[in-house]
């Protein structure tokens, strides 16, 4: 009964959201198939509205590194190459999606719902004009441009009566029929613009608070977290990252891989550790969006024994 009560007032769960809706072009295909543009999904969310049986396809302007949502199991990813097929086993549920590629960050909103479904809807993102110029074909490597048609030398006409004209005055006509290149003056150097590159935001550790509480019961021991973003920027924490350790590194099972907290958001979890250990030290460090470490402060964690 104690466990119960302890598994409930530490594992309540939280919803993560993104802003606001991104703006959708009208549908195409008979409402199948929905068009974003990618720059407009980069600060907003697109909503999925998943039904049981359905299948979602999600085309992307490059080929897709990652996924990750704020709960594993409920929804099902397969990429391959630029496109990411989505779908359920839940039947109720908000969710974010964040679909990453090489250089980007696309937000999602899976809405779950116990309705009958079973139909194919595709969602394709239009590349932004960065996108489109690194996309854009080039020409061949070896291509260079036509060379101007030469002109043909004048002939000239023999002379009946007259005697033979000199050798050398007939090489003379024959230079000065042939066309000189026009010499044109250089054009000045003109210095490429500098643009001004702005490094992107990056979270304060000094606003992302990790707790932690650790029960036994004399064979197993639970380590219990909760992680809190109190600033503006969301940050991704994995359990591979977490660092737990008495005089030496104590061993424990992950149930989570990775987990996206949002601005002022707070999300819950458990490992469970390999021994009954007395004292814990515990270090938790996060990655940002664009794959910047966060550091996480060393926590000391006294392990309470069940009753």
């Amino acid at each position: 009964m104690l466990r119960t009560l302890l598994l409930t007032a530490l594992l309540s769960a939280s919803a993560l959201a993104v802003a606001t809706p991104a703006p959708k072009t009208p549908d195409l295909g008979a409402n199948i198939t929905l068009n974003y543009k990618a720059d407009d999904l980069k600060s907003a969310y697109a909503i999925l509205n998943i039904a049981a049986g359905d299948i979602w396809v999600l085309n992307l302007p490059d080929d897709v590194v990652d996924i990750v949502t704020s709960k594993d199991g409920v929804l099902q990813f397969q990429k391959r190459g630029n496109r990411v097929v989505i779908g359920a086993t839940a039947s109720s549920g908000s969710y974010p999606v964040l679909v990453m590629t090489q250089d980007s960050v696309f937000f999602f909103q899976a809405r779950l719902s116990a309705s009958r479904g079973g139909g194919l809807h595709n969602i394709v993102v239009q590349a932004g004009e960065g996108e489109a110029a690194a996309a854009a074909p080039k020409p061949p490597s070896g291509a260079t441009a036509a060379a101007p048609a030469r002109l043909a030398l004048p002939t000239l006409p023999k002379a009946s009566a007259a005697p033979s004209m000199p050798a050398a005055q007939v090489a003379a006509l024959q230079s000065a029929a042939q066309p000189r290149p026009q010499q044109t003056p250089a054009a000045p150097a003109v210095p490429a613009p500098t643009v001004p590159v702005k490094a992107a935001p990056q979270p304060d550790a000094g606003l992302l608070r990790v707790e932690y509480r650790a029960l036994t019961d004399g064979q197993v021991t639970r380590l219990y977290y909760k992680i809190t973003n109190a600033g503006t920027l969301p940050v991704l924490y994995s359990e591979q990252g977490l660092r737990v350790s008495t005089n030496g590194a104590v061993p424990y099972e992950r149930n989570k891989t990775k987990m996206l907290v949002v601005s002022g958001k707070t999300v819950y979890g458990e490992v469970l550790l390999r021994g009954v250990p007395t004292l814990l030290n515990a270090t938790w460090g996060a990655t940002s969006l664009t794959g910047q470490a966060v550091a996480g402060s060393p926590v000391r964690v006294t392990v309470e024994q069940l009753n």
